[in-house]
């Protein structure tokens, strides 16, 4: 796929935008975007619709503008990708168990073994890209290398604590039927930054984002 497009689809995953508010954002001309936006919609990508005021259900006064946002298929395509990667990681991880840490333990302990071997694997892929000193850089450059799995995307301070967080789950359903994914991705984090790692809240149980706190007294 054409790379602007792709730059597209990676804005609008993390909120709804106008063309003028992607133009601004990867310093284009609205006409220009809006071509890409045209092939996006002809491909089922992408959808659009008219915002609507709070206070009620009538469209915006004025001349209103479109937002756009990820269709159906476009959601279903990028999870899938998503899902093949988790899937590659827990055939390793399940490949690793052996009889000694299983032995005697029910399901949901098995699933937490499975849980911290695949929250090492994550680790192990991304530690040898980890170049930072400071506990500052680290949490940037965690944030960076997790981006593209739409584990995080931000960060902001909160007294001594860092808030890490996303607005997007790439593995959602799955996440809704069990906790396990989530405490991988959480020990991943606690690895990759070396400090204690606090997950506060979850898009599968119905918050806005994803987020996980760190404090950072390093």
């Amino acid at each position: 796929m054409n790379e602007t497009r792709e730059q597209i689809l990676g804005l609008i995953e993390l909120q709804e935008l106008s063309a003028v508010d992607i133009a601004t954002e990867l310093n284009l001309s609205p006409g220009a975007v809006r071509r890409h936006l045209d092939l996006l919609v002809a491909d089922d990508l992408v959808t659009s619709h008219v915002p609507l005021r709070p206070s009620d259900t009538a469209p915006s006064r004025g001349r209103p503008s479109s937002v756009y946002r990820l269709s159906d298929t476009s959601e279903m395509l990028r999870s899938a990708m998503d899902y093949r990667r988790l899937l590659g990681r827990l055939a390793t991880a399940l490949q690793e168990l052996n009889q000694e840490e299983i032995s005697g333990k029910d399901g949901t302990e098995i699933l937490e073994i499975v849980s911290s071997k695949l929250a090492r694997l994550m680790f192990s892929e991304y530690k040898s890209d980890m170049r930072a000193k400071s506990f500052e850089a680290k949490i940037v450059e965690v944030i960076s290398l997790l981006s593209g799995e739409g584990i995080l995307r931000s960060v902001r301070t909160d007294g001594d604590e860092y808030v890490l967080s996303t607005p997007t789950c790439p593995i959602k359903s799955l996440s809704r039927t069990t906790h396990a994914v989530c405490e991988a991705d959480r020990q991943a984090i606690e690895l990759l930054v070396g400090e204690k790692v606090t997950q506060v809240q979850t898009i599968a149980k119905g918050a806005a984002t994803c987020e996980y706190r760190v404090c950072g007294t390093s």
